[in-house]
C-alpha cells in the first residue's frame, strides 16, 4: 500500500462554547517519507493556529480598547465588529 496524501487537521476552542478546526492536506511526493510529510504537516498547522489566536488576541484588545476610549471619551461609540 502506498500513501499518498497526508492530512492533518486540529480543533481549537475559542473559549466562547465556539471550535475552529485548521487543518492541511498534502500530496506525499515520490521521494518523501510520509512520516516527514505528516510532521511538516503538523508544524505547519500548528503556526497557522499561533498566528490565528494571536490576531484574534490583537483584535480584542483592540476592541477593548475602543470600549474604554468610549468611557473616557462618549462622543466615539465603540466598533460593533465582533471578530467572533
Amino acid at each position: 500500500m502506498k500513501i499518498t496524501v497526508v492530512k492533518y487537521e486540529k480543533l481549537h476552542n475559542l473559549g466562547n462554547y465556539e471550535n475552529e478546526k485548521v487543518g492541511v492536506e498534502i500530496t506525499v511526493g515520490d521521494d518523501d517519507h510520509p512520516g516527514d510529510v505528516l510532521l511538516e504537516a503538523r508544524k505547519f498547522v500548528d503556526q497557522g493556529l499561533r498566528d490565528l489566536v494571536h490576531a484574534r488576541r490583537a483584535e480584542q484588545l483592540r476592541l477593548e480598547d475602543e470600549r474604554r476610549q468610549a468611557l473616557i471619551n462618549p462622543s466615539t461609540p465603540p466598533s460593533d465588529d465582533i471578530p467572533f
